[in-house]
């Protein structure tokens, strides 16, 4: 047993050590240049033609790539950012453009084997420039008793850049909501524009400051010399005035076409004794609802007067 230990451990160790030396080198060797395959993802960069805009929905960010080549190269790469495809748009036509191994810049001895997608299609419209005018939304309604008469933008135009046939569709650029809510007079307020289409933009830099005078006002309708009237007999009282000014307001006045009747309680004082005095605020009785009133004067008075007496039927 200790001859066989000797031979296999000692005798010709030199060579031994060699040989093993040998075996390690090519073990490495062959890991190092065996090819393996890895996949890589590669950003892509657009030059924008001029006086034309690429409309097509395909447009892609980026782009997977199988990477082949030796192991040792390829585990080198993965960590390794791609400078990115470049796209110059100048001179390109409708149609699908194909990658190519040649757009993408490799270490020595890796290749490409696929790009995921294959290609990118492209279509292209004349980029024009157009003045819209901007078309105010607005919502909610105004306090009662008072309209919404008119909202007016400045400017009333705004400049838009992009692709023609969808500029060739628009009318108007529409803006953000505008609330009348809590307005009682007229106000200038900011305007943002609502999002545009896509492959439109503003061609103006920096864009405009767009502004909307908003009038709101109040809803009113004057009646001069509107006779009052006694729920009781005429001839028992005097009143002092015989007619007042009404102000009708509200946002129901719009429907009211009839003219205010003012009626002044005097029925229950007619027995009270001739010559007493009173005083009290006329309705009006022919009034919808949602409408508010003002009477000038408030107070109407009325003096009790004797009324002529009953002639007996005739027999």
């Amino acid at each position: 047993m200790r001859d066989f230990l000797y031979r296999v451990f000692v005798e010709d160790l030199l060579l031994k050590a060699f040989a093993l030396i040998v075996a390690v080198g090519l073990a490495i060797f062959v890991r190092t240049e065996l090819e393996q395959s890895t996949t890589l993802y590669v950003r892509v960069n657009y030059i924008a033609p001029r006086g034309r805009i690429m409309v097509s929905d395909q447009k892609i960010d980026q782009v997977r790539v199988a990477v082949r080549g030796p192991w040792a190269r390829i585990s080198r790469i993965e960590d390794t950012a791609l400078q990115p495809i470049v796209i110059d748009m100048s001179n390109l036509s409708d149609g699908e453009l194909r990658f190519a191994p040649e757009m993408v810049r490799l270490p020595p001895g890796l290749r490409i084997e696929s790009f995921t997608p294959v290609g990118v299609y492209m279509h292209f419209e004349p980029e024009v420039t157009v003045s819209l005018g901007v078309n105010l939304t607005i919502e909610g309604e105004p306090p009662d008793g008072y309209r919404f008469r008119q909202a007016t933008p400045m400017p009333r135009l705004v400049r838009l850049r992009g692709a023609q046939n969808v500029l060739e569709s628009m009318h108007n650029v529409l803006s953000r909501p505008l609330s009348l809510v809590n307005i009682r007079d007229t106000v200038t307020v900011p305007v943002e524009l609502a999002p545009l289409p896509k492959h439109v933009r503003l061609a103006d830099e920096p864009p405009p400051k767009i502004a909307a005078t908003i009038v709101v006002e109040l809803v009113e309708r004057h009646y001069s010399s509107v006779p009052i009237l006694s729920n009781g007999q005429p001839q028992n009282v005097r009143l002092n005035p015989m007619t007042a000014m009404v102000v009708l307001r509200g946002q129901g006045l719009d429907r009211f076409l009839d003219v205010p009747q003012l009626m002044l309680d005097t029925a229950s004082d007619e027995r009270k004794p001739v010559g007493s005095v009173f005083k009290k605020r006329p309705q009006i009785v022919n009034l919808p609802p949602g409408i508010a009133y003002e009477i000038q004067p408030a107070e109407v008075e009325f003096t009790i007067q004797r009324s002529e007496p009953e002639k007996p039927a005739r027999k």
